[in-house]
């Protein structure tokens, strides 16, 4: 009866390792898995690709014996050890020299360990990331190019999220309202803008993508820093940088418009035109 059992679980245990390797060998990922002493226990075809090596040349030895440079043999072990402290996954992203050249990669390492809790082996994915890397780079050099642009305007201008966040503001033009920079930065546009001209209805994520490329222009009263108010026209426009990147853009314009007894009036009928003329 023991022998039985133990062929059932020689069996179950063939089968399982053919499943992993079925997954891994079909699997767009580079799938890895090296011993309690990080020597080399199985490679997929993806990774053997990317490292343009055999897998006979890898199996049984470590990163170190295979010539991989010092510097990511050192990333990567600090990964496995700290994996094996603390029981879960670790991941990091480095770059390596490929067949086709420098590539940036992902590496998720997880512990394996047996039913008594001592540990088998590791398991690696890792996955080709150059292309969302150099997608973010380009976002985060059009973002700072644009907080640059305003920055240096000499106009009343700025770059607010969607939730309302100034993210950028030209220092000129806001000093002439008595802020610098620094006291903008992070604040939410509603503070100092007051919305007589129906400035929140229509200064919406939603209406701005749907006007774009065409600006949106109302009217808004703003607060400067010593307490007076002045009038503005503001333009809006949607900036779309990416999928995960929008951001108005707001030009203030000074204009000479009195109030009537309410306050409302004229800034109201000047909004509801500019509103119309631009739909």
């Amino acid at each position: 009866e023991q022998i039985t059992e133990r062929k059932r679980a020689e069996e179950a245990l063939k089968e399982s390792e053919a499943k992993f390797k079925t997954l891994a060998e079909n699997a767009p990922d580079a799938i890895m898995r090296f011993d309690p002493d990080l020597r080399v226990l199985y490679l997929n075809p993806q990774d053997l690709a990317a490292a343009g090596k055999t897998l006979h040349e890898f199996l049984g030895k470590t990163n170190e014996e295979m010539g991989m440079p010092a510097e990511l043999c050192g990333l990567w072990n600090n990964l496995f050890e700290r994996a094996k402290i603390s029981k879960h996954f670790q991941e990091t992203e480095f770059d390596f020299n490929t067949p086709s050249g420098i590539r940036t990669f992902s590496l998720r390492v997880v512990p394996e360990f047996s039913q008594n809790g001592s540990l088998v082996s590791f398991l690696g994915i890792s996955r080709d990331v150059t292309e969302r890397k150099r997608a973010e780079e380009a976002l985060k050099a059009s973002e700072l190019n644009m907080r640059l642009m305003v920055s240096m305007a000499s106009d009343a201008m700025m770059v607010v999220n969607p939730d309302g966040v100034i993210e950028a503001v030209s220092a000129l033009g806001m000093r002439a309202l008595g802020y610098d920079e620094g006291e903008l930065i992070g604040r939410n546009v509603a503070e100092f803008a007051e919305t007589f001209s129906r400035l929140d209805a229509i200064l919406t994520i939603e209406n701005l993508r749907r006007q774009a490329p065409q600006p949106i222009t109302s009217t808004a009263r703003v607060r400067r820093k010593d307490g007076s108010q002045a009038w503005f026209s503001v333009t809006a426009s949607f900036i779309s940088l990416g999928t995960h990147s929008e951001k108005f853009f707001l030009r203030f314009y000074p204009i000479d418009l009195p109030m009537g007894g309410n306050g409302r009036g004229k800034a109201e009928t000047l909004s509801l035109m500019n509103v119309h003329s631009n739909r």
